[in-house]
């Protein structure tokens, strides 16, 4: 697991947490209750704070190279926290194979529109206005949905991983 795993999630739960928002203000139910978001945002905060330890205090190094590098123990046991806890209240979210689910959709959805796009380029004639703006359209939907996809790839993975320790540590103690 790396900062490149974390950020993933920050911004999956983020942009769940918006798009609730939004649900509930134009009249939804809402998935998450104000509850759970303040133990998520509390969480989220000590995640932050532990990763914040690990950073190493060096100029000159790229800002990539950091998201690269392993996490400390104490960080992996934050997260292994706030992802317990992101399964436990929202498993139609979080769990394993519901994030396999969204990451499959997004990568259907990035496929399509991307074809769209690319068919639309190359057939839309050029007097055509309407068809022609179409395209660059879709394809900005392609791009977004392969953004997303990706941060859900990672996501999934780094609940995997998480919850195969878990079961290690369980089946460890029950031995």
């Amino acid at each position: 697991m790396n900062g490149f795993d974390v950020r993933a999630l920050g911004w999956v739960v983020t942009r769940d947490a918006c798009f609730d928002i939004a649900r509930t203000a134009l009249g939804g139910r809402s998935r998450i209750s104000r509850a759970m978001l303040k133990e998520q945002r509390d969480l989220w905060r000590v995640v932050q704070s532990s990763l914040r330890a690990d950073r190493p205090q060096r100029r000159g190094i790229s800002a990539i190279r950091p998201l690269a590098a392993s996490l400390s123990t104490a960080s992996e046991r934050a997260i292994a926290e706030f992802v317990r806890h992101l399964v436990a209240c929202c498993p139609d979210l979080y769990s394993e194979p519901a994030l396999r689910t969204r990451w499959h959709e997004r990568c259907a959805a990035f496929a399509a529109t991307a074809v769209a796009g690319a068919i639309l380029a190359h057939v839309a004639p050029p007097d055509t206005s309407t068809l022609g703006d179409l395209s660059p359209a879709f394809l900005l939907i392609a791009g977004w949905s392969l953004v997303t996809a990706i941060q859900l790839w990672r996501t999934r993975r780094l609940v995997e991983r998480m919850l195969e320790c878990e079961g290690q540590e369980i089946s460890a103690v029950t031995r």
